[in-house]
């Protein structure tokens, strides 16, 4: 970090910290571990969760925003910090299912929220309650897109963006489940176009017929 991005950004008040300013800070400043990394996340993650929500991302690549979370012991701070930090992973991911954000889109950053540290169960969840139109085609697309089928197994092509093989292979088991085939039948169905019915077409074809 050069000279003067130090100076303005120990001059600017936390609240106004720019998307660019948080970037610069997590990509040259941020320690990686240990106690100082969890007092420098602490401080900065009001601002930066706030721009998360707002849009843009402050960092390039989902992961690596949210990467320092789980190296600053997401996992074992007080339950009411935790669960303050899902409602607002949650709350990105709803507007993601909805079509309301650019950038990454809904399995990317499940995954990016796992490597945060955080369990994939409510994330899961949130995608399997929402039955809009918009939430069933990003299904689809994510399954057209990163779910390949070798040597007689599922994988994700985004395997390396998840903290654990445990995670991919449940959130495999998710997507590959008979009700997903269902739910795909149903939006099909009921689609608004052409375009749509082909991409929820093809989803139930890659699950009903893996390999073909």
């Amino acid at each position: 970090m050069s000279e003067a991005i130090k100076a303005e950004i120990e001059q600017t008040p936390r609240e106004r910290l720019t998307p660019e300013q948080i970037s610069e800070y997590l990509n040259s400043a941020h320690e990686a571990s240990g106690a100082l990394a969890s007092q420098q996340l602490r401080w900065l993650l009001p601002r930066l969760l706030e721009c998360c929500a707002e849009g843009p991302w402050p960092y390039w690549n989902t992961e690596y925003t949210f990467r320092k979370l789980n190296e600053a012991g997401l996992p074992d701070w007080p339950e009411a910090e935790r669960l303050a930090v899902r409602e607002v992973f949650r709350g990105v991911l709803a507007a993601s299912l909805a079509g309301a954000r650019s950038g990454d889109e809904p399995g990317a950053l499940i995954a990016a929220f796992v490597r945060a540290g955080e369990p994939i169960g409510p994330y899961i969840e949130l995608w399997e309650d929402d039955r809009s139109e918009a939430a069933s085609l990003a299904l689809a697309e994510f399954i057209n897109w990163q779910l390949t089928w070798a040597k007689g197994q599922r994988h994700l092509r985004l395997s390396e963006s998840w903290s654990s093989k445990a995670d991919s292979d449940l959130f495999i088991a998710w997507l590959v489940q008979p009700e997903t085939v269902i739910r795909l039948q149903e939006a099909f169905f009921s689609a608004s176009s052409a375009a749509k019915a082909e991409v929820l077409s093809l989803a139930h074809d890659v699950i009903a017929a893996p390999g073909r």
